[in-house]
């Protein structure tokens, strides 16, 4: 499935990491996969989006799964 846009809840997990080859550790998956959800090509999966609430919890899971839901 296709976002409408970035997502800036996931822009956010990659600034708390440091960077997204840090964010690709994390998620153990590759950068490009972390660009492609960044940019709105993929969109973060379940299990991408409890991996990032369990490190960091600050971070909105409703805003992960669903940006394009996010009043502008």
């Amino acid at each position: 499935m296709y976002s409408l846009g970035m997502n800036k809840e996931f822009e956010q997990f990659i600034e708390l990491c440091g960077c997204a080859s840090r964010a690709s550790e994390v998620l153990n998956c590759t950068v490009g996969m972390v660009s492609h959800i960044k940019t709105g090509k993929r969109d973060v999966s379940k299990d991408f989006a409890k991996l990032i609430i369990d490190k960091f919890p600050q971070l909105s899971l409703f805003n992960l799964l669903y940006p394009k839901m996010i009043a502008a």
